[in-house]
């Protein structure tokens, strides 16, 4: 029977003094801090969780740094804090499936199959996917595929990105056009009622 699986403290504890990755630098102590307390967090997932655990970064960006730190930085949980933080998830899940950016069709469907089939075991398997990526959108995990599922960030659009722009000016074209069509109404409303008391002034 699945029930909730509650993090541990350490580990909320570690993620809430580090800042997300987005409000600094990646090359500083603040990033790594957050990536790290990122892993120990999943660390403590993957040992609480059986079977298949999905994490959904919100771009390939914040997925491929994660993963370059966690070849080198080291757990505090494991090995006496000599292993990597990717290997010591490697070692609390039998399977570590990564979905790259640009990855083939055949070598996708080949990554996400033996995750599906690591995901069965007791001792499961991890995936780390990025939403709106294909492993979110394309595929269905059900049963002991997805027995926790861990987000990381929002997938909010590029700020500046083409469409994202135009949406912005579409929008903001709107709210003036409904702003000034209130204010008209408001005004020839007001013309309205003093023409009725002038009249009935003068009556």
């Amino acid at each position: 029977e699945l029930g909730v699986v509650k993090p541990r403290r350490s580990a909320e504890r570690a993620d809430s003094r580090a800042p997300p990755p987005r409000l600094v630098p990646r090359r500083t102590p603040q990033a790594r801090a957050y990536l790290d307390a990122l892993g120990v967090s999943l660390l403590a997932v993957c040992a609480a969780a059986p079977h298949g655990v999905l994490v959904f970064f919100k771009s390939y960006r914040l997925l491929e740094l994660a993963v370059a730190r966690w070849r080198v930085a080291t757990s505090p949980r494991a090995a006496g804090g000599r292993l990597p933080l990717l290997d010591a998830l490697r070692r609390a899940k039998g399977l570590v499936a990564i979905e790259e950016q640009g990855l083939a069709g055949d070598e996708f469907d080949r990554r996400v199959g033996e995750y599906r089939a690591a995901a069965k075991t007791p001792r499961g398997a991890l995936l780390l996917a990025v939403m709106r990526g294909r492993a979110a959108e394309g595929a269905d995990f059900r049963d002991e595929q997805a027995r926790a599922v861990v987000v990381v960030g929002v997938p909010f659009p590029p700020r500046f990105a083409a469409d994202t722009a135009l949406k912005i000016a579409h929008e903001d074209a709107l709210a003036r056009d409904t702003a000034a069509a209130r204010a008209r109404s408001g005004a020839e409303s007001g013309a309205k009622s003093g023409a009725k008391s002038g009249a009935k002034s003068g009556a």
